[in-house]
C-alpha cells in the first residue's frame, strides 16, 4: 500500500531510457557532437510522448548532462521543469532527483537534504520489494 499523495513510478519508455544512457556514455567518451545530437533528441522524444514520467526522467539526465558540461544555467532549465512535472504527478522520488540538480548553481548542496528532512517525503516499500 502506498502513502497518500505517492503513486509507483511507472516503466518508462525504452528509447527515452536507452537516450539518457547513451548521452552520458557520448559525453563521457568525449564526443561532444554526438552528445549535443542525443540530448536534443532525447528532449524532443520525451516531450512527444505526453507521458509525464518519461519527461521527468529525460529532463532529470539532460540536468544531469548539462552538470557535466558544466552548463549551469541549463541545469537549472531542465530541474525547475521536471520539479514542476513531478510536483504535478505525484512522483516524490524523482522530486527529489530533480530537486537535486537546483542548488547546483547556487552552490548550496545541502538543499535537497533540507527538502526531504523537512518534508518527510517518504513512500514506504511494497510488499512485493521486500
Amino acid at each position: 500500500m502506498m502513502a497518500p499523495g505517492c503513486r509507483a513510478s511507472p516503466l518508462r519508455t525504452p528509447l527515452v531510457t536507452s537516450l539518457a544512457s547513451l548521452l552520458q556514455v557520448l559525453h563521457a567518451m568525449g564526443d561532444d557532437a554526438g552528445a549535443a545530437r542525443v540530448a536534443t533528441e532525447l528532449d524532443a522524444h520525451a516531450r512527444s510522448l505526453a507521458q509525464p514520467f518519461d519527461l521527468a526522467w529525460g529532463l532529470s539526465w539532460l540536468a544531469f548532462y548539462k552538470l557535466a558540461r558544466g552548463d549551469f544555467a541549463e541545469v537549472q532549465s531542465a530541474a525547475l521543469e521536471a520539479l514542476g512535472v513531478c510536483k504535478e504527478h505525484g512522483y516524490p522520488l524523482y522530486q527529489l532527483v530533480a530537486t537535486a540538480w537546483k542548488p547546483m548553481r547556487a552552490g548550496t548542496l545541502d538543499s535537497p537534504t533540507r527538502l526531504w528532512r523537512s518534508r518527510k517525503v517518504r513512500c514506504p516499500r511494497s510488499r512485493n520489494s521486500e
